[in-house]
């Protein structure tokens, strides 16, 4: 079964075997490359023997940890589809003979063709790619270098690799393919009914368990490399349910194939003591059926077909024949529906493995042991399962349950302390943001035990909140700020949340070092009360939020919107959203339609526009705004001159000279 280990654990665990032989490979390497620069000055590969294979791969770059888990999925595909092989052999209710459904066993095959590919791709990318990545520098990720030897020496390690190049190989050869369209074709054509299910059985386990294993193979790996799989405790969850989904499905798969084994075991018996009933009636004249009307001519297999003792015996009920724990499948053996045939064995598989079914059986050995194989696999999945999804769940909610406890201490304390309602209130709102930012994850506590250098890096490179403490609350009384870097995190979630304790600060710049993925809020951010200048620049948050900032800040008399400042092509303010703005500069914004009104910026003075290339027109009620004195375009579209100048035009018709327009552009300038 599939687990999701924390990641502090994941890079304590012992390597593989062939990791070990790996490492040994990569230092020979490394010590014969050093020689070989000692004695020639330069390492190379010879001529003549150039690889095509490409720059080595790094197994930890992004899109080779999402190829992964898509891989993953398709391995559990896989693993799902080769037991729909099993369901291609039926038994014909109307000639009572053993043959091969062709249109489903051709649906099936194509299936898995298709997960075929997706292998080989994946093999191709296995002989590209490294064992381990080695960075350089503290950022990692794209700019990490892989180290670990050429293209040619990676591929020859996977070549040779125990499991490399040939166990991939073997998961993915047609065998049931061939035993399905070759072998039983051959064995159904000679009589040979029973047979072909035990061949069919034992050629399915021989490449499904090497399957299995390899699967959990993918899955150490991918821990190996991350810690973790897909990254969060409910797709953990769902993995073990896949998993036990998957054994269900092989399972009733196998008990469908021998209960088709028992009911052509029960024909064989009935067909000896028919007169004039051969083995080769029981299999069909066309081995593998589509579904035609062909008539059957052949008069043995007419009065086969109507023999009512055998039908009674061997199709119609199980009271007649011992089934042992096949007897439900006699209802399918000869049903025309697919569908059924496939989900009944799937419940019948989850109801044994999950409840240990009251199974009767027969003295018969094969059935025994497959009774047993059974039980012992529902023991084992249904332990693993339970004890899996126990600690997937104590991990979603123990720490909503320590902060419950917390929060019944607090209350206990505020009552014994009697504080004021006031400083109550504040005490939980201050643990409910707490909780809203980290869901009780104390970072501090984290990267306390780190190295002092790793430690002050990632404090650089987060923002967190101990860069607050160490800087801004040593300088309370600090009048412009400046910040930038990593301002919110992959969720969209602002790390500086609350900076109004900087009550002096009346300049504040914000820059992000990049551009969100998705829009960010500016829920719950706490801004310094007193500030008259503000500069946003690559935020990425809603215009809706940004129309609100007036009300946020009242005293602001500044407001400078720089590139990718939100997300959006149309802003529309509000009322009384910016009261006391006297300054506004836009710059390189991708917004397309401007709409507001002269209300909106009462105490505008100074509009300035620059590099607004999708902007269409700037809103004529803006000339209406009394205190407005120059407006500023520089190097924007041709329809923004247009519009800045009929509002011009428009103003100085009423009377309103003192309205100033600068244009700046290679095409319009004045």
């Amino acid at each position: 079964m599939a687990t999701e280990p924390e990641i502090s654990q994941a890079f304590h665990h012992s390597s593989d075997d062939d990791e070990e032989e790996d490492e040994v490979v990569e230092d020979g390497e490394e010590e014969n490359s050093q020689e070989c620069k000692t004695m020639s000055g330069r390492c190379g590969p010879r001529l003549g023997t150039r690889w095509s294979l490409g720059r080595v791969l790094d197994p930890r770059a992004t899109w080779i940890r999402e190829w992964n888990r898509v891989f993953l999925l398709v391995c559990a595909t896989g693993l799902f589809v080769d037991p729909l092989f099993f369901y291609a052999l039926s038994i014909s209710d109307t000639c009572m003979c053993l043959f091969v459904d062709g249109w489903f066993a051709v649906t099936v095959t194509v299936l898995r063709c298709m997960t075929d590919a997706l292998h080989v791709w994946n093999m191709w990318l296995q002989l590209k790619m490294t064992k381990r990545s080695y960075e350089v520098g503290s950022g990692g990720g794209e700019g990490s270098r892989v180290h670990n030897g050429s293209a040619r020496t990676v591929a020859l390690r996977y070549l040779k690799a125990k499991k490399g190049f040939i166990f991939d190989l073997f998961v993915i050869l047609p065998i049931p393919q061939v035993v399905l369209w070759v072998a039983i074709p051959a064995l159904l054509e000679r009589g040979s009914t029973t047979v072909v299910m035990t061949i069919f059985l034992i050629m399915f386990l021989f490449q499904y368990l090497p399957k299995i294993y390899h699967s959990v193979c993918l899955l150490r790996r991918m821990q190996n490399l991350s810690g973790y799989i897909f990254g969060t405790v409910w797709w953990g969850i769902a993995l073990n349910m896949i998993a036990y989904f998957v054994a269900s499905h092989a399972v009733g798969a196998c008990w469908y194939l021998l209960g088709i084994q028992r009911a052509a075991k029960c024909l064989r018996e009935q067909c000896r003591e028919t007169k004039g009933c051969g083995l080769r009636i029981l299999a069909c004249e066309e081995p593998i059926y589509y579904g035609t009307t062909s008539l059957v001519r052949d008069r043995a297999r007419l009065v086969w077909g109507d023999n009512k003792q055998a039908r009674i015996a061997c199709l119609d009920n199980d009271d007649n024949f011992d089934f042992g724990a096949y007897k439900w499948t006699v209802q399918l053996v000869a049903n025309e529906s697919r569908l059924e045939k496939i989900l009944f064995p799937i419940f019948w598989g989850l109801m044994t493995l999950s409840t240990f079914g009251n199974l009767e059986s027969t003295t018969d050995w094969l059935e025994v042991v497959f009774i047993i194989i059974v039980l012992t696999t529902g023991l084992l999945l249904v332990t693993m399962l339970i004890g899996n999804i126990k600690v997937f769940l104590h991990a979603t909610t123990s720490k909503k349950q320590a902060m419950q406890l917390k929060m019944r201490n607090i209350e206990w304390w505020m009552r014994r302390r009697r504080l004021p309602p006031l400083f109550k209130q504040r005490v939980r709102n201050y643990e409910r943001q707490r909780w809203a930012a980290m869901r009780g994850v104390d970072e501090c506590e984290m990267i306390r035990n780190l190295p002092e250098g790793l430690r002050r890096d990632i404090k650089y490179h987060l923002c967190l909140d101990l860069v607050r403490q160490d800087l801004l609350a040593r300088t309370p009384f600090l009048t412009e700020l400046g910040i930038c870097g990593r301002l919110f995190s992959d969720s969209g979630n602002w790390m500086f949340l609350n900076l109004e304790f900087l009550r002096y600060v009346e300049t504040l710049k914000l820059c992000s070092n990049f551009f969100p993925r998705y829009p960010t809020t500016l829920r719950g951010v706490k801004f310094p009360a007193n500030i008259r200048r503000l500069t946003l620049k690559y935020t990425g948050i809603e215009w809706e939020e940004i129309s609100v900032l007036g009300m946020m800040l009242p005293n602001l008399e500044l407001l400078k919107l720089e590139r990718h400042v939100a997300w959006g092509q149309q802003w529309a303010t509000t009322d009384g959203g910016f009261p006391r703005l006297k300054f506004l500069k836009l710059k390189e914004l991708n917004v397309e339609r401007w709409i507001t009104c002269s209300g909106h910026f009462p105490s505008l003075q100074h509009l300035s526009l620059e590099w607004c290339q999708h902007l269409k027109e700037i809103p004529s009620s803006l000339g209406d705004i009394l205190t407005l004195q120059m407006i500023e375009v520089n190097y924007c579209g041709f329809t923004v001159v247009e519009s800045v100048r009929k509002m011009k035009q428009e103003q100085e018709s009423i009377g309103n000279n003192w309205l100033k327009v600068l244009i700046r552009g290679k095409r319009w300038a004045l």
